[in-house]
This record gives C-alpha cells, structure tokens and sequence, in this order.
C-alpha cells in the first residue's frame, strides 16, 4: 500500500466514515434506527478486518530463535 493515490483514497474514505459515525452517534434518534445499527455493524466489521490483518502480519514474522 505504497501507491500515494491509494493512500488517499483510503485516508479520504476514512475520514467520510468517521464524520458520518460521529454524526450518527451524537443523536439519539438516528443512533437507535438503521443508520446507528449500520454504523455499529460497520464498526465490528472494521475491528473483525483489523484484528485479522494483524493476526496475519504476527504470522508472517520470523520467528524468535
């Protein structure tokens, strides 16, 4: 992930989807209706896709001698 076109695309996406959770979390009514439930959904989604791209990186690793 080396291509600068790549990493700003990645940043600005993001950025957009921090800005809507923000949003959607600081009120109460949408935080309870579809928008919040996608909102956290997406989150455990991210959190699911980070821990298992960090899992793989240890993996790779060489080992300790």
């Amino acid at each position: 992930m080396t291509n600068p076109r790549l990493i700003t695309l990645f940043t600005a996406t993001a950025v957009a989807l921090a800005l809507v959770g923000a949003l959607v979390a600081s009120r109460e009514q949408l935080w309870t209706s579809w928008p919040g439930a996608a909102v956290r959904f997406g989150g455990v989604v991210v959190l699911a896709v980070g821990l298992y791209a960090l899992a793989n990186r240890l993996d790779r690793r060489e080992p300790i001698r």
